[in-house]
């Protein structure tokens, strides 16, 4: 096998004395369902002489069928990380497929592989226990489960965003992206600061740029304060033939992101959305992404026009039931009859949560290429004739002291010079100077009058 001495390096690096029953087995249905002759189990578990264990072993890799899995060895490859592996000191960007069906981590150098491992081995019992966990051991054995985004989106599980073309899906999973990436509140929801991989299969990478940087610049975020956590991948670099999921499973670290996010999801599956084996063939592959890198999967994918007028959240995306019973999150997006005063695309934001008791829905308004809560927008709104010098000041201070500084040392300051020294996008500078009295533009040069010196 081309690959054995990854996997003995794998079993070396594990103590089997301090594995759990269920963890044990795992070694061994992952062995076999990946390929490895029964040799490399029964190395594995006969290292302590005193405890002959060789009949039990093969009792034990009997007990499983052959059915050979693509992703066999990331249980292995897991357990070992708990021991101190390390993919980036063994590993390189190239994957050989095994006998033509298992996709592993291809090594850079060989040495000799290891006969024999430096480990104790303790007697494996009957199979009867494998799976089963005491209620009383849950508290030792799990940790009680994290969030990425607080009481919507948990760690390593899966979210599916879905609403009608044109309805901002996009801007809003970028939106999110800004603010995991960033560890900021995202619509109420505060979000615990985390690196997301995004995949934009409709845009160039330069517009998913803009558009990021964009709604950064609404959020008064310099790119510092996010951009080492928001990595795009670049579609255009995958040969025609490769599937995307696949090439995803087998370059992503375990670990290298939190979330990955997948916009939309149409573009990675060409079958029959309609099929529900199809479908549930391409959730799975999906599931064994996230399993994979141990990350957070979120799903974009579109709803029928005609689905603003079905009730349950859950029946709104297109195709197959099964998309939508797989997420741990569902959220849809509706646009709403505008009110009177509304400046923007007014929609309904509902949230369906398998973990937990769903939120009552709100309001959320799409203007200037961002989301915003409705009754945030009203209270300012409200407030705004009490306090608009304040609220000029606060927000504005920023842009009048980059004009100042520029000012200094060029005789004009145009607006792309200032949008590129506040690294916002340029209509972002239009804003600034439509809401900072004593600025106007003209022909792209910003003029400052006299009486605002």
């Amino acid at each position: 096998m081309k690959n054995e001495t990854y996997i003995i390096k794998l079993l070396s690096t594990i103590k089997p004395s301090l594995l759990t029953e269920n963890e044990l087995y795992c070694v061994c249905k992952s062995l076999k369902s990946g390929g490895c002759p029964f040799s490399f189990w029964k190395a594995f578990c006969n290292q302590d002489t005193t405890k002959h264990c060789s009949e039990i072993c093969e009792e034990i890799w009997n007990s499983f069928d052959n059915t050979l899995n693509r992703f066999a060895f990331v249980e292995i490859r897991n357990l070992a990380k708990k021991f101190g592996w390390k993919d980036e000191d063994h590993l390189s960007n190239r994957y050989l497929d095994v006998d033509g069906d298992i996709a592993i981590p291809y090594i850079d150098y060989l040495p000799d592989a290891a006969k024999n491992f430096p480990i104790s081995f303790s007697t494996i019992s009957d199979k009867e226990n494998y799976r089963f966990v005491s209620i009383t051991e849950v508290p030792e054995k799990y940790s009680k489960t994290e969030f990425i985004i607080q009481g919507l989106l948990q760690k390593r599980s899966n979210m599916l965003i879905t609403a009608i073309p044109k309805a901002g899906k996009t801007i809003f999973s970028q939106q999110m992206t800004v603010c995991i990436a960033a560890g900021i509140s995202f619509l109420g929801y505060e979000c615990k600061k985390g690196k997301v991989l995004y995949l934009d299969a409709e845009n160039n990478m330069y517009d998913s740029y803009e558009r990021i940087k964009q709604i950064a610049g609404q959020l008064n975020l310099d790119t510092d304060s996010y951009g080492e956590n928001i990595v795009f991948y670049d579609k255009s670099l995958v040969p025609y033939n490769v599937d995307i999921l696949d090439d995803l499973i087998q370059n992503v670290k375990p670990g290298q992101f939190d979330v990955i996010i997948l916009d939309p999801i149409y573009f990675l599956f060409s079958g029959d959305e309609n099929n529900n084996k199809e479908i549930n063939a391409f959730i799975k592959k999906v599931d064994n992404l996230g399993k994979a890198a141990e990350a957070s999967v979120v799903l974009i994918h579109h709803e029928t026009k005609a689905c603003k007028f079905t009730k349950n959240v859950v029946d709104r995306a297109s195709g197959s039931n099964i998309i939508a019973r797989f997420p741990s999150t569902i959220v849809s997006i509706t646009p709403i009859k505008a009110k009177k005063d509304t400046v923007g695309l007014r929609e309904k934001l509902e949230i369906v949560l398998r973990f937990d008791k769903s939120p009552k829905p709100i309001n959320i308004v799409l203007n200037d290429g961002i989301h915003r809560k409705e009754n945030d927008i009203e209270a300012t709104e409200g407030t705004a004739k009490l306090s608009s010098k304040a609220s000029i000041d606060n927000k504005n201070q920023k842009f009048i002291n980059a004009y100042n500084t520029l000012k200094e040392s060029c005789e004009t300051v145009k607006a792309t010079d200032l949008a590129e020294y506040l690294n916002v996008a340029r209509t972002s500078i239009y804003n600034y100077i439509k809401n900072t009295p004593g600025f106007t533009i003209e022909k792209g040069i910003i003029i400052k009058s006299e009486c605002n010196d």
